[in-house]
């Protein structure tokens, strides 16, 4: 099954307005919908909405992240007899990303699709309504603070010009479960060359029709021995939990951190500034738009219900920072990730005791999950037959960042833009949540 979730918020666009979304009318059901996706929020600290891409918004995304894995990061090599295809899940072995997660190699992706989406004006409304609420109980720990009057009315235009999107990237994990090899790919596989005991006949579990990218097995039955579907355990990412801030850094006074001062002359600054907020700058949510459907077996994103209300109390048992900061690869101990400029993560190791709280969050296609960003969360490694795709998105206030740094983000922005062939593609509501009109 799938997470409850909730119908975009609904928008009240004046009538000289050029932007355009699917807009609910305002009844009683859309009013109760709306407060109980705050309220859902605001207890467990996430909150799905469904049906914020289209099928063909999807679709159009799947396509745009093959060419890019095709053509860019796992190009043919010279006088190789095989390349990367979408199409031929045999194929696959070569998109070596799992110590990657699957993401994307560059922090931030500035292809068509990928730009659309950002500055889509349903996936702008569901961070607007969390980023704009008017009561911020939730922001100073209370999750059982008491609903506002606004929880239950349409955003206003305004409320989605406030926003700043996040300049992010994608995933794609492969399947790990009954992947199809041709017999001749065995050896390279299989301990000793031979046949692994998890090996079956293609023939018996295929089901002719399937689009590799969207099931991770070919199109077509097999008729013959020359295939067989084997499990991939090396193909699985590594479970995973953590926050995406410094700890004891987000209760600092925004002015003492050194955000402000990030120069975007690379784009690793655009992750900088995801892991360097203070709450003095909050809310801060961060989300995953679901490409394809996204079922518990086919890994993903997992959270820890509630963590956003005991964050405080975590932080001050947490003690002195410097027991975090060494640097090792015990994957077993918690550890604080320096990344400069007031920014860092925190890993939790696979002893805490915050692994037998995280929950799994599978979502149906064009789903966007979003959370706060106090809540560890975190991935579990694909367990089927399919690939899970996603994009991620994270949204601030405007207020939350200075004239000057959202000046120089923006000429970052620009040049990526251009260099992307994709500064036409910029609406006016992406001009102003991409924060291209601060310089």
């Amino acid at each position: 099954g799938f997470v409850v979730s909730f119908p975009p918020p609904r928008v009240s666009f004046s009538s000289s307005s050029t932007a355009t979304t699917t807009v609910r009318e305002d009844d009683t059901a859309a009013r109760e919908d709306d407060a109980a996706a705050l309220a859902f929020f605001r207890r467990y600290g996430f909150v799905v909405y469904r049906d914020v891409l289209t099928r063909e918004e999807c679709a159009a995304t799947r396509a745009e992240i093959w060419d890019y894995l095709e053509r860019v990061q796992f190009p043919p090599a010279p006088g190789a007899s095989r390349a990367l295809s979408r199409h031929d899940v045999t194929t696959w072995d070569l998109m070596d990303n799992k110590d990657t997660y699957g993401l994307a190699p560059e922090p931030s992706v500035f292809t068509r699709l990928c730009v659309r989406n950002r500055q889509n004006p349903r996936v702008v409304a569901c961070l607007a309504k969390i980023l704009t609420r008017e009561d911020d109980d939730v922001v100073r720990g209370d999750a059982a603070g008491d609903p506002s009057p606004s929880d239950a009315a349409p955003l206003r235009e305004e409320a989605l010009r406030e926003v700043i999107v996040s300049q992010d990237r994608w995933c794609v994990y492969r399947p790990t479960v009954n992947v199809r090899t041709r017999r001749g790919d065995l050896g390279a596989s299989c301990a000793g060359g031979g046949p692994s005991p998890s090996l079956q006949v293609a023939s018996e579990n295929e089901r002719p029709g399937d689009d590799p990218a969207e099931r991770g097995t070919v199109t077509g039955t097999v008729t013959d021995d020359a295939f067989y579907l084997r499990d991939t355990p090396e193909w699985r990412t590594r479970p995973n939990v953590h926050l995406d801030l410094h700890p004891w850094n987000f209760a600092a006074p925004g002015d003492v951190l050194p955000t402000e001062d990030l120069a975007f002359d690379t784009l690793r600054d655009f992750s900088r500034e995801t892991n360097a907020v203070s709450s003095a700058t909050g809310p801060h949510c961060q989300g995953a738009v679901a490409l394809m459907d996204n079922r518990a077996e086919d890994g993903g994103t997992v959270l820890v219900p509630g963590f956003h209300a005991a964050f405080a109390r975590w932080v001050d048992a947490l003690g002195d920072p410097a027991r975090y900061a060494a640097a090792h690869e015990d994957w077993r101990a918690n550890r604080l990730v320096w990344r400069g400029a007031g920014a860092g993560s925190f890993k939790f190791g696979s002893d805490d005791v915050v692994h037998r709280l995280k929950v799994r969050v599978p979502m149906r296609e064009g789903s966007f999950l979003i959370w706060d960003q106090r809540v560890a969360h975190g991935s579990v490694p694909n367990a089927s037959d399919r690939p899970r795709m996603a994009q991620f998105v994270k949204g601030f206030r405007r207020s939350g960042a200075g004239v000057a740094r959202l000046a120089r983000r923006a000429a970052r922005i620009r040049v990526e833009l251009a260099r992307a062939g994709t500064a036409g593609e910029v609406s006016a509501l992406g001009r102003r949540v991409f924060g291209l009109d601060a310089g």
